[in-house]
C-alpha cells in the first residue's frame, strides 16, 4: 500500500470513531434526561401517593433495580455494535488495499522469475532499444556456465526470424541483441557425447553456431581474451566421398558433427498491451512450466538422439570403407602401372623385333630436312605399342604437318617394288604410313632414312 492510500486509511478510521464517540455522548446525554425526568415523575408521586408508596415501597425498588439494568444493557450493546461497525469498516478498506498489495508483490514463482517480471512489466512503457519487442515470443532456457535461466525473445523482422538474448547479471538485466536473423537452436555434439544450445545465425555465405554461453561470456569480457565457441559452415557444404564405381556419398558436414534436437518449450506470447494481471498470469504458468536442459532431454529425446548418432555412425561407416576400397584400387592400379613399367622397361632393353632386325626403342630422326614427295621429321618407338610423330611432308601428301600420337604394329609392308619387314603407323587422327627396318636400328621409306638418335 502507498503512503497515500495509508493516510486515506487513517482518516477514514479517526473519522468513524469520532463519530461513534459523537453517538455516544448523544446517547449519554438522553439516558441522563430519562433518569431526571423518571426522578422527578418519582417525587411527584410520591408526594401524590404515599400511603401507597409505603405500602409498596419493596415492590418499587425492584422494578427500579431492573429499569435500570436494562438501560446499561442497552448502552453496551449500543457500544458493541458501534465497535463492530468500525472494525468493519477498518476491515473492508485495509483488506481492499491489503490485497490489491498482496497480489502486486506476489512471486511469479522464482527469484529469477520476479527479476525478469519487473524488466518486461518496465518494458510495457520502455521505448528504448533494450525493450522487450512488441509481439514477440518469450522463451527461458538453461545455459552452461550462467547462474540463471536465460530470457530469449524471439520476433520477425522483415519476414525472417530475429533473437534477441536477456540475461541476470549481479541482479541486472542485460542483453544481447540480434543484429542478424537468428535463431537459438538445441544440438547434440557428437563428439563431445553432451548438449547446449546455440545461437544459429546464417548469411548468404555461410551459417554459423554459437554457444550462448561463450556468447554471454564474451559480453562479459572487458579484454579480448575470450574467443566464442563457434562452429562456421558454408551454405551446402557437405563431406563426400567417391566409390570404385565413379559414384559419390555425401552428408552435410554439420550433420557428422550434430543431432539437431527439436524440443518443446514453454512461450509467452508478449504484447505490450497485456495487462499486469495477464503478463503475471502467464510467467507464474511459465516458470512452472520451466525446464532444465536435463528435463527437457528426457529418455525419448535420449531415444531420438540416438537414432540418428546411429544413421549418422552408419554414413560415415559406408564413407570409410568406400574410401578404404578406392584406396586399395589405387593401390592395385599402382601396382600394375609398376609392373607394365617394368616389363616395358625389360622390353625396351630387349628392343623391337621386327623381321629379322631388332630396332631400339626411342628417338629416330630423318637424314633430310627437305625432299619432294617425302615424309620428314621425328618419330619416337615406344615400348607400349605407341608413337608420336613430328613431320612436316612436301609433295603429294594430303596434309602438310603431323604432330600426333597413334598406335604401330610390325607387319609385311609393301612398297613400289616388293613386301618387306617393316612397321605400320597410324595416327590418332588416321593417318598411316608403313616404314621399313634395317640394320643398326634404321627405318627408312622409298626416298630416306629414320636414324635412331637415343632415348625418349
Amino acid at each position: 500500500m502507498s503512503k497515500k492510500e495509508e493516510n486515506e486509511v487513517i482518516e477514514t478510521n479517526e473519522e468513524v470513531l469520532d463519530e461513534n464517540e459523537e453517538l455516544e455522548a448523544t446517547d449519554k446525554e438522553k439516558l441522563e434526561e430519562n433518569e431526571t425526568k423518571e426522578g422527578q415523575n418519582k417525587k411527584a408521586k410520591s408526594k401524590s401517593h404515599k400511603a401507597s408508596k409505603k405500602k409498596k415501597s419493596k415492590g418499587s425498588k425492584k422494578k427500579n433495580s431492573k429499569e435500570k439494568d436494562d438501560e446499561k444493557e442497552k448502552k453496551s450493546l449500543l457500544k458493541i455494535i458501534a465497535l463492530v461497525i468500525v472494525l468493519l469498516l477498518v476491515i473492508g478498506v485495509g483488506g481492499f488495499f491489503g490485497y490489491k498489495k498482496f497480489q502486486s508483490s506476489q512471486s511469479v514463482g522464482s527469484d529469477w522469475g520476479d527479476t525478469y517480471y519487473d524488466f518486461i512489466l518496465d518494458s510495457k512503457t520502455n521505448d528504448t532499444k533494450v525493450a522487450i519487442k512488441d509481439n514477440s515470443k518469450i522463451e527461458f532456457i538453461e545455459v552452461p556456465e550462467v547462474k540463471d535461466p536465460i530470457m530469449v525473445v524471439n520476433y520477425e523482422k522483415d519476414s525472417k526470424n530475429y533473437s534477441d538474448i536477456y540475461y541476470i547479471n549481479n541482479t541486472e538485466i542485460k542483453n544481447i541483441i540480434a543484429l542478424e536473423p537468428a535463431n537459438i537452436e538445441m544440438l547434440y555434439n557428437i563428439a563431445d557425447k553432451n548438449y547446449n544450445w546455440y545461437l544459429h545465425t546464417t548469411t548468404d555465405e555461410e551459417e554459423k553456431y554459437t554457444t550462448i554461453s561463450s556468447t554471454i561470456k564474451t559480453s562479459n569480457s572487458k579484454k579480448n581474451d575470450t574467443e566464442k565457441e563457434e562452429y562456421v559452415y558454408k551454405i551446402g557444404e557437405e563431406i563426400s566421398v567417391e566409390t570404385v564405381d565413379g559414384s559419390k556419398i555425401t552428408m552435410p558436414k554439420i550433420d557428422s558433427e550434430f543431432v539437431k534436437v527439436d524440443v518443446d518449450i514453454a512461450t509467452i506470447d508478449y504484447k505490450k498491451d497485456l495487462t499486469e494481471k495477464e503478463l503475471k498470469e502467464s510467467m507464474t504458468t511459465n516458470i512452472e512450466e520451466f525446464k532444465t536442459t536435463k528435463e527437457i532431454t528426457d529418455k525419448e529425446i535420449k531415444e531420438e538422439v540416438k537414432e540418428k548418432e546411429k544413421e549418422v555412425a552408419a554414413k560415415k561407416e559406408e564413407m570409410k570403407k568406400a574410401e578404404e576400397e578406392v584406396a586399395k584400387k589405387k593401390e592395385e592400379e599402382a601396382r600394375i602401372a609398376e609392373e607394365e613399367r617394368k616389363r616395358a622397361e625389360e622390353e625396351a632393353k630387349k628392343g623391337l623385333k621386327v623381321g629379322s632386325q631388332t630396332l631400339k626403342y626411342g628417338r629416330y630422326v630423318s637424314d633430310v630436312n627437305i625432299m619432294d614427295s617425302s615424309m620428314y621429321g621425328t618419330i619416337i618407338l615406344k615400348p607400349n605399342g605407341q608413337f608420336h610423330v613430328k613431320a612436316n611432308c612436301e609433295g603429294d601428301y594430303p596434309y602438310k604437318a603431323l604432330d600426333n600420337d597413334g598406335t604401330y604394329q610390325v607387319t609385311r609392308v609393301q612398297n613400289s617394288f616388293s613386301f618387306f619387314d617393316g612397321i605400320k603407323f597410324t595416327t590418332n587422327n588416321g593417318v598411316t604410313f608403313s616404314l621399313e627396318a634395317h640394320n643398326g636400328n634404321e627405318l627408312s621409306d622409298q626416298w630416306h632414312r629414320y636414324q635412331y638418335a637415343g632415348s625418349e
